[in-house]
């Protein structure tokens, strides 16, 4: 656990073959990870990046193959690395309050995502989001802002979709 500190950038790699969780939140002023940081941790499963100012994600950060849960909720990412689509353990994921985040794109690929927290980021439900979230066959739960009333009719049109929400917005 590195929570609460002071700590405003991470670099370099770290050997931490047997790590199999990192608690990063509550870092108010940390802004930058590397890439060579996630380099050695095979082993991986629970990241919570919570509460930081960083903007973005070193694409490394999608080979971290035995990660199943990781919490980027109230960061200031705009964007997902191109490659988290790869995590197939990847079970949750929590970009609630990610303000900045423009799209969950290439995201699909995640074929075990059961829960995606996504309210009250700048991700809200719309046609092409109802498709995309139809994509992931083991989703349980989903939290999610509705933008529009004909996103809501779509949404009551896929029932196996509107089951799994579990609080959304409007």
């Amino acid at each position: 656990s590195l929570m609460n500190n002071e700590i405003e950038e991470i670099s370099g790699g770290h050997e931490c073959h047997q790590l199999t969780t990192l608690f990063l939140q509550q870092n108010s002023n940390l802004v930058r990870i590397s890439g060579e940081f996630f380099q050695y941790m095979p082993m991986l499963v629970v990241l919570n990046m919570s509460f930081t100012e960083l903007e973005e994600l070193p694409e490394q950060i999608s080979r971290l193959f035995a990660l199943r849960y990781l919490n980027l909720s109230r960061t200031k990412i705009e964007r997902l690395p191109d490659g988290l689509g790869k995590l197939k353990r990847l079970e949750h994921l929590n970009l609630e309050t990610t303000k900045r985040l423009k799209s969950i794109y290439g995201l699909s690929n995640a074929s075990s995502l059961g829960v995606l927290a996504l309210l009250d980021s700048n991700v809200s439900l719309d046609a092409s989001k109802i498709e995309e979230l139809q994509r992931f066959e083991r989703l349980e739960r989903l939290n999610i802002d509705i933008s529009s009333s004909s996103a809501l009719k779509q949404l009551l049109s896929a029932p196996e979709l509107a089951y799994w929400i579990e609080e959304v917005c409007i």
